[in-house]
């Protein structure tokens, strides 16, 4: 009776120890010690750790783009025109894409008539 009881004991134990590790706060199959986003059953992962769950974040694996709002691949923070999906870069900053042409850059490729 002794053994069963130690035996008894051992098992609630175990059991109390690992109720923490089973736990699985959001319902999503992912148990919370290994849940970056316990309380949330549509994210389990943060592979770039920027806080932005993979399945939310356009660039689950670069931690300075979570979000392409024009969706041309071209992350907002890199996206000097964030909200058109026709340009991206505006290497000489006068507030034009490198894709269109200004009146200004017209007329001085034409030149004087």
């Amino acid at each position: 009776m002794k053994k069963a009881n130690a035996l008894l004991f051992s098992l609630i134990m175990i059991t109390t120890s690992l109720a923490g590790c089973l736990d699985d706060s959001d319902g999503d199959g992912v148990f919370d010690n290994e849940d970056a986003f316990p309380d949330d059953a549509s994210e389990t992962m943060d592979s770039d750790m920027d806080g932005v769950g993979d399945n939310a974040d356009a660039f689950p694996n670069d931690a300075n783009e979570t979000m392409d709002s024009d969706m041309d691949g071209v992350g907002d923070n890199a996206d000097a025109f964030p909200n058109d999906a026709n340009e991206t870069v505006d290497s000489d900053g006068d507030g034009v894409g490198d894709n269109s042409i200004s009146l200004q850059e017209c007329a001085s490729d034409v030149g004087p008539n």
